[in-house]
């Protein structure tokens, strides 16, 4: 039995490809209205800067948020795209079902480490 329908393989296979993508996606759902740095997000998920914004420009590139100036790639404030909510609100409805979220961990555990 297929736990996850297309939609959402198909999201977790364009965007979530660790579980810190799966945090900055879920973060930046959470607060659409703001924009974030880089080194703000990292200090928020005790992750490396250079981690967060290699996510953060791979989500950029894939159209799923936006940079909000133009100022040198340290001070880059990105937000949601236009389509982001759209895209994302399944994404976050599935995780509110165990089953679905279970699978979700699954697949992105198994490209993260390669199982």
């Amino acid at each position: 039995m297929d736990v996850l329908n297309d939609e959402i393989k198909w999201f977790v296979d364009s965007y979530v490809d660790s579980l810190l993508s799966w945090d900055i996606i879920i973060f930046l759902y959470n607060n659409s209205m703001k924009a974030s740095q880089a080194n703000e997000l990292a200090k928020h998920f005790d992750k490396s800067p250079k981690d967060v914004a290699r996510t953060l420009r791979q989500l950029k590139n894939q159209g799923l948020i936006k940079c909000c100036n133009n100022n040198d790639f340290n001070q880059q404030r990105y937000k949601v795209s236009h389509n982001f909510n759209q895209k994302v609100a399944p994404f976050i409805a599935a995780l509110n079902q165990r089953q679905q979220r279970l699978a979700i961990l699954a697949e992105v555990l198994k490209r993260t480490y390669s199982l």
